[in-house]
């Protein structure tokens, strides 16, 4: 067995899980914003880089990595696990 540090990985494999639900349609528009927007936003949040310059790390109630925001967004609330809506 091989161990991976989840920081190492980052959220790479649970995307490309996610996105691999998704209808054959949405996966490239899906690929498209998710490259735009996550790893800028996540290495704001984590790292503390904006820009491509390091500033402050921002401060967070919870520490956070880009795995757990990744799970936090796909868990909320009208989501359900597969990436489908929950009806409510």
């Amino acid at each position: 067995m091989v161990f991976m540090d989840p920081k190492n990985l980052r959220n790479a494999p649970y995307w490309q899980k996610w996105v691999k639900t998704r209808g054959s349609k949405e996966q490239p528009e899906l690929d498209r914003l998710f490259e735009k927007y996550v790893p800028m936003c996540i290495d704001t949040i984590v790292d503390g880089v904006m820009d491509g310059k390091q500033e402050e790390k921002l401060k967070t109630i919870v520490p956070q990595t880009d795995l757990n925001m990744e799970l936090l967004e796909n868990n909320r609330p009208g989501h359900n696990a597969h990436g489908g809506k929950d009806s409510l």
